[in-house]
C-alpha cells in the first residue's frame, strides 16, 4: 500500500466517522427535546391538563353564584372531570349577602360540557356558614339549577351527630 492509498483510506474513514457522528448528534438532539414530554405522558397518561392555583367562578346576571379555588387541578378529558387538591368552594347566597364555605383535602368536579354538574369534596371536609361549623369526610354539591348539599357522618363543634 502506498502513501497515496493510505491517505485515501484515512480520508474515507474520517468522512465515514464524521457522517456517523453527525447522524448520532441529530438523533440525540431530537430525543432530548421530547424526553420531558414523553416522561410526562408516561406518568400522567390520562391527564389532558395540569393547573396550579386553580380558580373557577360561576356568574349569573352580574352576581357571583359560586367560586372554586384549589392548590392544584388535573383535568381528565375522557371523564370530563377535574380533580383538585385542597379545594375551597364558596357559595354566595342571594339573601342578605351570606356565604357558605366548604374546604377539603381533595375534590372532584364533574363537568357537563363547560358547566359544573357536581362537586364532591373528600378528606376532612369543613363546612362553615355564619356561626355554624360542621365537619364530615365527604360532601357533595350539585351546581344546577341551584346548589344542593349532601353530607355523610356530619358532626359539629359541639359533638352532636346527624346522618343524611
Amino acid at each position: 500500500m502506498t502513501h497515496r492509498d493510505a491517505y485515501a483510506l484515512l480520508l474515507v474513514v474520517a468522512a465515514a466517522l464524521g457522517g456517523i457522528g453527525y447522524l448520532v448528534s441529530r438523533d440525540v438532539i431530537a430525543r432530548r427535546g421530547h424526553g420531558l414530554e414523553a416522561l410526562g405522558k408516561e406518568f400522567l397518561p390520562h391527564v389532558a391538563q395540569r393547573i396550579q392555583n386553580f380558580h373557577r367562578v360561576k356568574m349569573e346576571k352580574g352576581r357571583t353564584v359560586w367560586e372554586i379555588t384549589a392548590k392544584e387541578a388535573q383535568y381528565f378529558e375522557q371523564n370530563d372531570q377535574i380533580v383538585v387538591v385542597e379545594p375551597h368552594v364558596t357559595f354566595y347566597l342571594k339573601e342578605q349577602d351570606r356565604t357558605a364555605h366548604l374546604v377539603g383535602a381533595e375534590g372532584r368536579i364533574m363537568l357537563d360540557g363547560h358547566d359544573v354538574k357536581m362537586i364532591t369534596l373528600r378528606g376532612a371536609v369543613g363546612i362553615q356558614m355564619d356561626d355554624l361549623h360542621l365537619a364530615t369526610e365527604e360532601a357533595k354539591a350539585g351546581a344546577e339549577p341551584r346548589p344542593e348539599l349532601a353530607f355523610t357522618d356530619v358532626w359539629s363543634d359541639g359533638g352532636w351527630d346527624w346522618r343524611n
